[in-house]
């Protein structure tokens, strides 16, 4: 909240001074949608972080991008193709020898403990408010600038994440349930900061700037199944910055090959779109140059 909220307040006046209309929009509803899933997404991979590495927390992140290239192929219709189909596959199953490498070992694996199985089950959760939020970030970026989405983004994510922010949800029984339903505000003079808390919000707010600018700006430019595999590259950082703050290791030398796969989906499509783009390039200059032919024998016919 505290981070998405002075964002906002540096948002607003910068607006203010390039260019006031882009407060306007005609998507509101995207907006609030987008804001919405995509808070409720991070505040399930928040907590799912407590039980899971940050490592096996990127893994199972990717599952995202299989369920929104198809959305893409469905809703979009972008093409797929047999470059797109083998990165798909190859990610997947990066991703999956990396959260269970011993199935490589074909040896039964280690039942889970309750704590892990809630932590998987609040990044599957996250996974699925993410799928949606991306579909939404796509049809934003065909028709509202940059500026506008961040604004209206970080307008209802501070709204969004106010009640999990400052309001404690106390346990009460509902139905032979207990759920968390009693409200209570939380005490400011609970609510202690530092330098290094305020240093860390002010990291986490520039990267999360740097992040929309260019994602956005990525998926506007091209298509979503081309940007989405970029992401996979998630695992590799996830992991070194895991084992160098938090000291997780990788255990089996099986997630190596994960990786490897990850790291692989993510070349086939870098190839697949400098391909791509050459024969666009290619297929225009052809286009222009029989453009000129035609006018200078019509210039010919003409003179004659």
């Amino acid at each position: 909240f505290i981070y998405k909220f002075t964002l906002l307040l540096f948002v607003i006046p910068w607006i203010i001074a390039v260019d006031p209309t882009k407060f306007k929009t005609k998507k509101l509803h995207f907006h609030i949608i987008r804001s919405f899933f995509g808070t409720i997404g991070a505040l399930c991979f928040m907590h799912g972080l407590k039980h899971v590495s940050m490592a096996d927390a990127a893994a199972l992140e990717n599952i995202q991008y299989i369920l929104v290239i198809c959305l893409g192929v469905m809703f979009f219709g972008e093409k797929l193709t047999k470059t797109k189909c083998m990165a798909i596959v190859c990610g997947f199953l990066g991703a999956l020898i990396v959260v269970r490498p011993e199935i490589l070992s074909f040896s039964p694996s280690a039942s889970s403990n309750s704590s892990s199985f809630t932590g998987y089950m609040f990044i599957l959760a996250a996974v699925s408010f993410w799928s949606v939020n991306t579909i939404t970030v796509k049809v934003l970026g065909n028709t509202e600038h940059n500026k506008t989405q961040m604004f209206y983004l970080l307008l209802f994510a501070s709204i969004w994440s106010f009640p999990a922010a400052l309001i404690n949800w106390n346990q009460a029984d509902f139905f032979g349930f207990s759920l968390p339903l009693s409200p209570e505000w939380v005490g400011l003079q609970s609510v202690t900061f530092n330098e290094r808390h305020l240093m860390f919000l002010g990291l986490m707010g520039l990267c999360y700037f740097t992040h929309g600018v260019a994602y956005f700006y990525a998926l506007r430019k091209t298509e979503l199944s081309i940007v989405i595999p970029f992401r996979y590259s998630k695992l590799l950082f996830s992991a070194m910055l895991g084992y160098i703050i938090f000291g997780e290791k990788v255990t089996n030398i099986n997630s190596y090959l994960g990786y490897s796969l990850i790291l692989a989906a993510s070349f086939m499509l870098i190839r697949y779109e400098i391909r791509r783009k050459k024969r666009a390039q290619r297929k225009a200059l052809e286009e222009s140059q029989m453009q000129n032919k035609i006018k200078i024998n019509q210039q010919i016919a003409n003179a004659s």
